[in-house]
């Protein structure tokens, strides 16, 4: 078995080969998108990062599989792209083997490691026990298509994220989801025309609640990637009103079909809520984490 790096100009050949894998959910990387064009975009951006990379596995002129990583010196963390890996070959050699090489060149000492599947991908659960990646709880993968979300109503209470209340964001953020892909500051840095936070004020004038949500290329590139409730506020209908202002804003950018999100699937009370303004549930994921002794889980 030869394993080497993508080279640029592969990139639609492979990004052809993961798009014929993504809709069997016993192939499925919760990473990758779905269309060839939108992995392509991902694929050349691994290309250009000099920390990220796509490995590929042949056995002589036959292609076995690949191994997409992109990693964050910022939060010391990777995030693996699969491994996946050509039907009818020896999953768990080539997979092994793949990730041996992902170690032994482009991953840091002491950077955790992700791993995000739909959960029918049983040979995914397997790999993560074999090497050490302890499961972490199953996510509710949802979705709000455009004629649900455009009756929802604007809320009088929800405001724009400004520079006086930023303080009290990034602290309320920090402590509700500690160690977490992106740290109060982080999303902070990432904030402009794509990207807004949202957030509600307690009678004190301080932040009780915020949404963060952006909007990238593509019909189906709208998320909500978090939405938090300071504990004492909770059960006030907060949770709807940052939600439905979100929608709202998401929906003023003429190419967004569908707004998804992901929470986890034992926060009942979060995918109630959901439910409640239209979002259906699409998918059930599975997520495991190697975490480094020095890393802080999130």
């Amino acid at each position: 078995m030869h394993i080497r790096l993508m080279q640029l100009d592969e990139a639609p050949a492979v990004a052809s080969f993961i798009a014929r894998l993504q809709p069997d959910p016993t192939h499925q990387i919760a990473y990758f998108d779905m269309s060839p064009e939108d992995i392509v975009e991902q694929l050349r951006g691994f290309d250009t990062h000099p920390a990220c990379a796509t490995l590929l596995a042949y056995e002589k002129e036959r292609f076995l599989g690949l191994l997409g990583l992109e990693v964050s010196a910022e939060i010391q963390r990777t995030w693996l792209y699969g491994p996946l890996i050509s039907e009818g070959e020896d999953w768990a050699v080539i997979a092994d083997a793949l990730y041996a090489q992902a170690l032994e060149s482009f991953i840091p000492p002491g950077y955790s490691q992700e791993l995000f599947v739909d959960v029918q991908h049983t040979r995914m659960a397997d790999f993560a026990a074999r090497h050490g990646f302890p499961a972490r709880p199953l996510e509710a993968s949802m979705r709000l298509d455009r004629p649900h979300a455009a009756q929802l109503p604007t809320p009088s209470t929800v405001y724009v994220l400004d520079l006086a209340h930023t303080e009290g964001f990034v602290t309320l953020h920090d402590r509700l989801f500690p160690g977490t892909y992106y740290n109060g500051q982080q999303i902070l840095a990432r904030l402009g025309e794509r990207d807004r936070v949202y957030i509600t004020r307690d009678e004190g004038n301080a932040v009780n609640g915020y949404i963060y949500a952006k909007v990238e290329d593509g019909p189906d590139s709208a998320y909500i990637d978090f939405l938090g409730v300071a504990e004492q506020a909770r059960r006030k209908g907060l949770g709807s009103a940052l939600t439905c202002a979100a929608v709202g804003w998401l929906l003023t950018f003429s190419h967004v079909n569908t707004i998804a999100l992901t929470v986890r699937g034992t926060n009942t009370s979060a995918v109630a809520l959901y439910q409640r303004l239209g979002f259906v549930l699409t998918q059930t994921l599975a997520g495991y984490r190697k975490v480094a002794p020095s890393s802080v889980t999130a």
